[in-house]
């Protein structure tokens, strides 16, 4: 979805996102216990939204550690509420320059909406610090009994602009030294860990 075009969705989503999200946007807790954040780890939450990642990750670091990066003002405005202690930035994850390396970075629910999504996980690796972890949730073609209602799924997500078919596990192999991926709920969503960027 284009970036202004993005906006304008989640100017009238930011406003019930939190309430709605949890009933079909599932594994959050099990996406950052893969990313297994340390005390002294500084961790990127990228495309942030509203910030249901964030008392997750609160759970295993301090505010200070956190950066959240959002495109949305509407959703960063939620998120700066709910979590003060936080940094949040306004941008463009496919295109922004972070200015200090990480250990790990966390993207939930995202780059299945992200045109440039190849940019943004370029963009994220250039932010890892040697060694570091970067976690994926995202939507899956799904599998099993459940295929034969796949099509219509895909083209209600199509029309909000998501495409659940974007090579992210094979893009990140290229990158990372060592990645696997854990499909879950009969291919409605998987994870993705990659750790250690190749130089």
């Amino acid at each position: 979805m284009k970036a202004l075009k993005l906006e304008e969705f989640y100017k009238l989503h930011s406003k019930f996102y939190d309430f709605t999200r949890q009933f079909f946007l599932f594994d959050r807790q099990k996406a950052v216990d893969f990313l297994d954040v340390k005390p002294n780890d500084k961790v990127i939450d990228l495309a942030c939204g509203t910030g249901l990642n964030i008392p997750l990750l609160l759970k295993r670091t301090t505010p200070a550690k956190i950066i959240g990066i959002d495109y949305s003002r509407s959703m960063l405005a939620i998120a700066r509420r709910k979590y003060p202690g936080v940094r949040f930035i306004e941008g463009d994850v496919s295109a922004y320059e972070f200015h200090e390396k990480v250990d790990k970075i966390i993207c939930t629910y995202s780059l299945s909406m992200i045109d440039e999504w190849e940019k943004a996980i370029s963009n994220a690796i250039q932010a890892l610090k040697e060694g570091g972890t970067l976690v994926v949730l995202d939507f899956h073609p799904w599998r099993g009994i459940f295929k034969v209602f796949y099509p219509f799924f895909k083209w209600w997500l199509g029309k909000h602009g998501v495409y659940p078919e974007k090579q992210i596990t094979s893009l990140l192999r290229n990158h990372f030294r060592d990645v696997e991926e854990k499909v879950l709920h009969s291919g409605y969503s998987f994870i993705v860990v990659a750790k250690h960027p190749l130089s």
